[in-house]
Parts: structure tokens; sequence; C-alpha cells
């Protein structure tokens, strides 16, 4: 049966099982628990409960393990009846399990991923949105993730991704110079195109007009949406031509800017709940998608700390 007190013993399983370090997940657990014991305390104390406090049936699993179970669930995305061989618990209750533990990580884990928004800074608050954009550079992309073939014959043909050729659900990020994560969208139908959806999506009126917004081919007409910011997209080969020396050289230096986003999408992957075709309801992918990438930026802040200390 894998428990914390076993798996922690071996840090690079731990991190293969959990995709974070003992450390991380051990801070995260510090985290998950505060916010658990005040959700506990309003639960135990609500005017119209009528069982005593210590009623009712107890978890068989102490908090640390059912979070272990959890990031095990995100990480390697086993079916509930593996996952309860593993944790030696039946089907149902890793699924109550996991309903809770995820509601709870969520909770932790949005602080790790703030919005596009002015309020974080005024428009002449630059040494704030330098903070926010190093470099005053952000990076717009979007990525596909296969999803189940959908019964209904209109939802089935919204999905279907003509790039891909299959049914998947989209959903774009904007990162900063470091990889970092300033923003999700909500996920999308995967006919959806790049530039719909970052359109719907309104970063280029959430964005400072300071910072640069760069993207990749997908995104051609973003310039027009965004009247005196500085867009950079690569150069297209015209039909019939070839592109310049110049033209071709300034692509591979864009091509090696963007690059910071591949990877934090690369991260985003390692949790093959983001990776393997996503078996569980289309309405929840967003706050799972969300949910990772905050864990990913708690990374990428314990790193850039590491680096700057």
């Amino acid at each position: 049966m894998l428990t914390y007190k076993t798996t922690s013993q071996k840090p690079e399983e731990f991190r293969s099982l959990t995709g974070l370090s003992v450390e991380e997940f051990d801070q995260l657990y510090r985290e998950v628990k505060q916010v658990y014991e005040e959700a506990e305390e309003r639960r135990l104390t609500r005017p119209n409960r009528i069982r005593k406090r210590g009623a009712g049936r107890k978890f068989q699993r102490d908090l640390r393990n059912r979070l272990l179970l959890v990031l095990t669930w995100l990480r390697v995305y086993l079916s509930y009846r593996v996952l309860g061989l593993l944790f030696n618990l039946d089907k149902s209750t890793i699924c109550r399990n996991l309903k809770m533990m995820v509601s709870l990580l969520q909770q932790v884990t949005d602080g790790a991923l703030p919005d596009l928004n002015r309020s974080d800074a005024g428009e002449d608050d630059i040494e704030v949105i330098l903070a926010a954009f190093p470099q005053l550079r952000a990076i717009v992309d979007a990525t596909e993730q296969r999803i189940r073939r959908p019964k209904d014959k209109e939802v089935q043909k919204a999905h279907y991704s003509g790039k891909k050729k299959a049914h998947t659900r989209k959903t774009q990020v904007v990162v900063n110079s470091q990889g970092r994560i300033r923003h999700v969208s909500q996920s999308a139908p995967g006919s959806q195109h790049d530039l719909t959806l970052e359109r719907q999506s309104k970063v280029n009126e959430q964005l400072p007009p300071q910072v640069e917004l760069m993207a990749d081919k997908g995104y051609q007409g973003l310039q027009n949406d965004n009247p005196g910011r500085t867009v950079e997209l690569p150069v297209r080969k015209p039909r019939g031509q070839e592109l310049t020396d110049e033209q071709k050289a300034f692509n591979r230096v864009l091509a090696g800017t963007r690059i910071v986003v591949e990877h934090t999408l690369a991260h985003m992957k390692i949790f093959q709940v983001l990776s393997q075709v996503y078996r569980h309801a289309r309405d929840a992918y967003s706050s799972i998608f969300r949910l990772i990438a905050g864990l990913v930026n708690r990374h990428i802040d314990r790193r850039l700390a590491a680096a700057t200390s």
C-alpha cells in the first residue's frame, strides 16, 4: 500500500509519483492542512448541524495520505480502481477523497495563479508591472488535449480539432519571460481558433499597455486587436515566394524567445491528467487545468527564489 511514510524515503520515486519533491509536498501539505482545518471548523460549527462534534464516519486515511492520493492521480492519471488497489481503498471512497482534495488544492494553488488585470498596477506603476512581466513581455499560446468522443452530434462537431484530427479541449495560457503563468483562459471546444479564444479571454484589454505581446503564427491578426501595443508574430511565407534571410533570422529569434511558454506547457503535461485522453466531465476541465497551472507556478517560484538567494 502506498503511504507518505514509505514513498517519501525515496525522493526520486516520490517526484515521479507526485510531480513534486518531498520538500514541495511538505510545504503544500502545511497550506492544505490550514485550509482544511478552517473549512472543518466552519462545517462543525454551522448553525443547522445536528450531529455532535466527532460524530460520523471517519476517513480511512489521514490528510497527508489523502494529499498523496490526489497528487498521484493528477500525476499518473490512473483509474479509480487502480488507485484503490494502490491505496487499499474502494472505488467510491477514492471518488469522495478526490472530490474533497481537489477542492482544497484549488483553494491553495489559486493564490499562485494571478489573473491579468490592471488592479495589480496602474498604467504608470512601472515597478509593479516589471515585477509581473520582467522585460515587459507576455507570451501567449494555446494547447489542446484529447477528450473522449462526445455522444451528442453537435457537441462532437464542436470539439473536433482539424489540427489534431481528434476531439479536444483547448486552453490558452499567458506567461512572462520567466515562464511564470500569468493567465489561464476558460477551456473551449477544440474547433475554436486560437485568435478567437484570445479575443474571448480579453487578454489585450487586461494586459498593461507597456507590455509587449508575443505569439505564434496561429495568432495572425492579433496585431489588429492591439493598436498602440507592440505585438510580435512570426513572418509568414508569402504564397509562391520565400522568406528573406532577415525574415528567417527574425523568426528564429522570436522562436527562441517564445520557447519559454513551450517549456511551461511541457512542465504542466508532466501531470498526466493533462497529457492522456481526458476521461472525466468536460465542465471540470478548466478547474483541473488551472490547478495544475498553480502547482507549476509554485515550482517556478521556488526555482527563481533559489536562483536569487
